[in-house]
Order: C-alpha cells, then sequence, then structure tokens
C-alpha cells in the first residue's frame, strides 16, 4: 500500500489546502545592488541566481543569489565596461560554477562570455565577442558535455548572427553556423538541447521576414529550417522553444490574430503547426521571454497588456484549452511591472520571476506565485529533507542532485516518467549536510520526469521534477 501512496504523493500531490493563489513579490532591485533585470532566474540547492541590465557599483549590471523566502540577498558580482556589462540572458550552474554572457562591453563593446563561482570567487573572462566572431547576444549558454553552445543576435560571416560553440575553460571557441537573411538572422533567444539536435528561433529572416525555428545537430553540419513565422502565425519571436514529447512551444513577439503575439505548437521535424493562443491587449501582448511547464499547465508572461498595460502573468493546457490570465501586473499587491525578456521557473509548486521595473524604486522585483488551482503540483520538504536540488535542468546527459538532510539515513531514489513507470532507481546512504550524487540520463526520452526520495520501505519523503531534453 505504501508503493502505491508513495507514487500518488509524487505524481499528483494532494491540494495544500490554500484557496488562492499566491504573489509574493520576495525582493525589492535598488541602483546600488542592481536594477532592471531583463533575463530569467536559475534556482540550485535552494537559491535563485540571475543577472541585472544595470545597477551595481559601475551601474551596469551585476550577478546576484538570493534564498528563495528572499532572504540573503548577495551581489556576487559588479561587470563593467572592460569586462562585460548589460547582461540579457540568464545563468547556467555546472557543478559549483556559473557561466553566463554580457550584450555589450569589452574590447569591442560587443559581449562576453563569463563564468563565476556559485559563491561570487574566481571570475574569469572567457572570451569577448567581436564583429568576426559573433556580437551582441541576448540569449543564454546551454551546456552539453565539456562545451558551452550558444548564439549571438549580430556579427559573423553575414552580420546576422551565429550559433558558437567553447570548451567550459575558453578554449576551442568553434563558429558552428552564420546566420543569413533566408535560414534566419538576429537569434534573441537560447537553444534547446535535445540528444544531439539543438532547437532554436530567429527573431528575423526567412521567407517572410518575420523569424524561424531551426534545428541543427551539435557538431554544427546539418541546419535545417523548420518554419518561417509570418503575419497571422506569429511574427518576431524573441524567447526560448521547450520541448515536451515531439512537440516544441514557443511564443511570438508579435503577430498572431491581433497584432500582439501568440502561443504556438510545432512537430520537432516542423510539421503540424498550431496556433494555440492569440494575445489580445486585455489578456496580455508581446509575450519576450519563454514558456515554463509546472504540473499539467505551461506558464508565461508577457510584457506588456493587462489590466494596467504593465503586462500579465498566465496558464494555459498544452492542446491549448483553458488560457487563464492569473495576474495583471502593475496594480494592486502586484508591485513587479514589465518583465521584459525574462520567463518564470518552476521549483517544485512555486513559480519564480523578475519585472524589469516596477516597487518604490522602480527598479524591478523578484516575486513568486504559487497556483494553487494546479493539482499536479509537487511537495517539496518533508521530513528530515530539508531540500532536493537537480542541476543541470533541463539536462542531456546527465544529471547531478543534491539531497540536505538533518539525520543520517539510508533513503532510495526513483525517477518516474510521465506513465508513472520507474526508469532508474539508486539506494543511497544520506549523512548530515548536503549529499551530491550523479545519474545518467542519456537514454531518456525527452519529456518531464520526477525524481522521487522515499524510505526504504517506501513512503514517499520529496520530490523534484526535472527536464530530459
Amino acid at each position: 500500500m505504501k508503493k502505491y501512496y508513495s507514487l500518488l504523493c509524487a505524481l499528483f500531490s494532494l491540494l495544500n489546502g490554500l484557496s488562492n493563489a499566491q504573489y509574493n513579490t520576495i525582493y525589492n532591485f535598488n541602483s546600488s545592488n542592481g536594477r532592471n533585470p531583463r533575463g530569467s532566474l536559475i534556482e540550485s540547492a535552494n537559491k535563485l541566481y540571475g543577472m541585472t541590465f544595470g545597477g551595481g557599483k559601475q551601474g551596469v549590471g551585476v550577478v546576484f543569489s538570493v534564498d528563495t523566502n528572499g532572504n540573503n540577498y548577495t551581489d556576487l558580482h559588479d561587470f563593467n565596461d572592460t569586462m562585460g556589462e548589460e547582461p540579457y540572458g540568464s545563468l547556467i550552474v555546472v557543478e559549483n560554477k556559473l557561466f553566463g554572457m554580457t550584450t555589450n562591453g569589452g574590447p569591442d563593446n560587443a559581449g562576453c562570455i563569463f563564468s563565476l563561482d556559485t559563491n561570487g570567487n574566481g571570475f574569469k573572462l572567457l572570451l569577448n565577442f567581436n564583429d568576426t566572431n559573433g556580437e551582441w547576444p541576448y540569449g543564454s549558454l546551454v551546456f552539453s558535455g565539456n562545451k558551452l553552445l550558444g548564439m549571438t543576435s549580430s556579427g559573423g560571416k553575414y552580420n546576422q548572427g551565429v550559433i558558437f560553440s567553447i570548451n567550459t575553460d575558453g578554449s576551442n571557441y568553434k563558429c558552428m553556423f552564420n546566420f543569413n537573411t533566408l535560414t534566419g538572422q538576429s537569434p534573441y533567444g537560447s537553444l534547446l538541447l535535445s540528444g544531439n539536435l539543438l532547437y532554436g528561433m530567429t527573431e528575423g529572416g526567412g521567407v517572410k521576414g518575420y523569424g524561424t525555428i531551426f534545428s541543427i545537430d551539435t557538431s554544427g553540419v546539418t541546419y535545417k529550417k523548420l518554419y518561417d513565422f509570418g503575419d497571422t502565425n506569429g511574427e518576431f519571436p524573441t524567447g526560448d522553444i521547450i520541448l515536451i514529447g515531439n512537440k516544441l512551444f514557443g511564443m511570438t513577439d508579435q503577430g498572431g490574430k491581433y497584432g500582439g503575439g501568440n502561443i504556438f505548437s510545432i512537430n520537432s521535424n516542423g510539421t503540424d503547426f498550431n496556433n494555440l493562443h492569440n494575445f489580445k491587449d486585455t489578456n496580455g501582448g508581446i509575450p519576450e521571454g519563454s514558456l515554463t511547464i509546472s504540473g499539467n499547465k505551461l506558464y508565461g508572461m508577457t510584457s506588456s497588456g493587462g489590466l494596467f498595460s504593465a503586462g500579465t502573468l498566465f496558464s494555459i493546457d498544452s492542446n491549448g484549452s483553458n488560457f487563464s490570465k492569473l495576474i495583471d501586473f502593475g496594480g494592486g499587491s502586484i508591485s513587479g511591472e514589465d518583465p521584459w525578456y525574462s520567463s518564470l521557473i518552476a521549483s517544485g509548486d512555486v513559480l519564480y520571476g523578475m519585472t524589469n521595473i516596477g516597487a518604490a524604486q522602480y527598479n524591478g522585483v523578484i516575486f513568486s506565485y504559487k497556483d494553487t488551482l494546479n493539482t499536479t503540483s509537487i511537495p517539496e520538504l518533508i521530513s528530515f529533507i530539508n531540500y532536493v536540488s537537480i542541476f543541470p535542468n533541463p539536462a542531456s546527459s546527465h544529471i547531478q542532485y543534491a539531497i540536505s538532510s538533518k539525520d543520517d539515513k539510508p533513503v532510495k531514489m526513483s525517477v518516474y516518467n510521465v506513465l508513472g513507470e520507474v526508469v532508474a532507481t539508486q539506494s543511497l546512504k544520506l549523512t548530515q549536510g548536503t549529499n551530491t550524487f550523479s545519474l545518467n540520463v542519456y537514454g531518456f526520452s525527452s519529456g518531464v520526469y520526477l525524481l522521487q526520495v522515499s524510505t526504504i520501505d517506501g513512503e514517499c519523503i520529496a520530490s523534484k521534477k526535472f527536464v530530459v531534453e
């Protein structure tokens, strides 16, 4: 009986008894510690890491960490013009290092790639972009093997952006692909890694000039344009795409039925494009970020529209049904406004995000949101477990998961797929403090998985979702 209870605990996680969803501003930026974030957060070991576009000692952005409850905000690094400035994208964490990019700064004012220890030490400039090797990256990096992969919005052979790879120590930079007008130009988002394929979007170019969806193998040899945007099917995508099963999901900045952008799905081979939702000013407009999956819902934000013309937070089923505007930014207790180029992240049953402006000093906020109507959210902390974290997430070849324990205990780790089938197990011996383990997920199908920690006799203790690309 405990086995079935354990599985239900992990997969369906009973309602938490709250009657209303909760929005909380957990941190307000000010000019000295950062302002106007235009990327997204990442979560690792119960901490949130992110960057701001401006503010800090030099006024051109910072790297920061903060507890998920808003405590212990730390300015880990202040950017300057010679070592990079004004980051737009998000960080990634590989073991105990953070990797990211800045849009500007460096000798050619074309941006840079950097690494930094999670405690703020060891800042290293890995690469300065220039017109030849790419310039002005607006997205984030992805990790594969010992390589970092990414895109720039400009520069390269045709001055319309590149796809690149570089070793994590900064060596062996390679320009894998040069965008041109027909293949797509000016990518503003990030790459998605699934097996040996990368997926992404460009903000412009293609047959109609309104952007493209593409795939390319990790060696950079086989580039395939999957779709050309235009008019009612959406225009100018600036965020990332996500993969669920064999379908890609994303948003466009403009176009669609009402001109305010749309939500779409398309098979990963480029067939069966579906316009799932068209934004209209009252329910939001101009979604510049990306979608996030949590439980059985897709969540996202728009940068404008809504009741106060300051953006919205919404949810929608993956088949396009049950669109719901959950928040109107800029009014009442919702202190943040205008989440530009920012996306949500899911940690258990809580979503975390940032807004570009808002709050008393109008420098932006970090917030949390809990949708209590999403009944497939997952309990994070039970019994003697302090937290469970997984990185990288999404993953392609392996994950490392950390379990913080209050006691010395033997436990069992099980991984479930969306059908409730066990696809991996490990017997573990926890000691007091943080315990780190590895799991090879290279052969897993793309999709959402559940890592569950249970007692030896099968009682659910804690669980955490992760995505395999």
